[in-house]
């Protein structure tokens, strides 16, 4: 369960291994280990969270500066109001029937 090493499935081209140990409809819980906590951690969330099939301990292994950083996502994106835009123009007044 969340140990590196041979997945018991066979393997199919670009897949990992939890993908293919849980169906897709059931939910996962991933225990993040950063990099730095690794061996003081892992077996130690392994151990813990053994019992339960629905968490996978991983180790966050990224690099590198987050490159979400100084961007703006998206842009060109504008709120616009979707009801249908107003006739132009001036309208007559009208009068209620006395019905």
């Amino acid at each position: 369960m969340g140990r590196r090493g041979a997945c018991p499935v066979p393997a199919k081209r670009n897949s990992n291994c939890a993908a293919r140990l849980r169906s897709y409809t059931e939910s996962v819980i991933y225990c993040v280990i950063p990099l730095e906590l690794e061996a003081e951690l892992f077996d130690r969330m392994v151990s813990y969270y053994e019992a339960n099939p629905n968490v996978t301990v991983i180790v966050d292994r990224r690099e590198g500066e987050d490159r979400r950083t100084g961007q703006t996502h998206g842009g060109k994106r504008t709120i616009r109001d979707r009801r249908r835009a107003r006739a132009p123009g001036t309208f007559p007044k009208t009068e209620a029937s006395a019905d």
